[in-house]
């Protein structure tokens, strides 16, 4: 990172600018590049870093902005319960492991295949994919 943006990045996380002044420092940066189209690429480089840091700041703003007014009124959403939560021990009469088939094959003809026939089916669809 350029030592120009990293000083954009200081100002932004020392300072906690508000959004008119992150804007104001976005103008001045873009005038900057274009007043000054002679300025070498690498100050150009440097300066479009920090110009996309304060942009990103700024974005950043709106959208926390945007996110708070709007999430709990336009939703009409409540918002959410941070309480703790209590934990107690499982209850073991409502938790059994359901064993039963999930449904029945479709297929009659298909059958289950055990031992030697199974892995002698495993080996032949091997092959057909090699």
């Amino acid at each position: 990172m350029s030592q120009t943006a990293e000083s954009a990045r200081d100002w932004i996380n020392s300072t906690h600018p508000s959004t008119e002044q992150l804007q104001n420092a976005a103008q001045a940066i873009q005038r900057k590049l274009n007043v000054h189209p002679s300025l070498e690429q690498a100050d150009r480089n440097n300066l479009a870093a920090a110009l996309q840091l304060v942009l990103g700041e700024i974005e950043s703003q709106q959208y926390a902005q945007n996110d708070t007014s709007n999430t709990l009124t336009s939703t009409g959403a409540k918002p959410l319960d941070t309480s703790p939560l209590t934990t107690s021990a499982p209850d073991t009469a409502t938790n059994t492991l359901d064993a039963t088939p999930l449904g029945t094959i479709a297929d009659p003809s298909i059958r289950h295949l055990e031992g030697l026939e199974k892995r002698a089916a495993f080996e032949r669809l091997k092959a057909q994919i090699q």
